[in-house]
């Protein structure tokens, strides 16, 4: 199978819809890594047949680079039943790849990551929370020192 070029036309039918799961990357034509990893994405297309290798070009689909809060390329976005199950960021041999696509951790490691990241957010909320405090409290204490008219 050879890799698919994604465009919003093409994306619901090739992507969303897909009854294989979905090795997604977006790229851009003047990116060095993302033209090393190409050779690694052509050779994974034509060895597995049970996964649908796409391409977005994040300068002529921003859209869909937007949708998928895409930051950096090169990304590689792995989904089944159109939803994503992982993210990769940045060059990556193919061995890292491979394993990504063979392992059953990818959806377990994604749920602990998010689960993580939730438990930072929260209590980062918190910290934010308590410094707000204190600067209200400062800010009384500052009423008091120096009496407003």
């Amino acid at each position: 199978m050879e890799v698919l070029h994604i465009t919003k036309e093409n994306f619901e039918a090739e992507v969303l819809n897909s009854d294989k799961p979905v090795l997604l990357d977006f790229w851009a034509s003047w990116c060095g890594p993302c033209r090393m990893l190409a050779p690694i994405l052509d050779d994974i297309a034509g060895e597995r047949e049970d996964i649908k290798v796409c391409k977005v070009n994040v300068d002529e689909e921003p859209d869909l680079a937007r949708q998928f809060g895409v930051m950096s390329i090169p990304t590689v976005v792995f989904l089944k039943n159109g939803r994503e199950v992982d993210r990769k960021v940045g060059l990556m041999p193919e061995a890292a790849l491979e394993a990504a696509l063979k392992s059953g951790k990818v959806k377990r490691a994604h749920a602990y990551k998010s689960h993580i990241l939730n438990k930072k957010t929260t209590k980062r909320k918190r910290n934010l929370r308590k410094t707000a405090i204190a600067d209200v409290t400062n800010v009384a204490q500052v009423k008091r020192l120096i009496p407003y008219k």
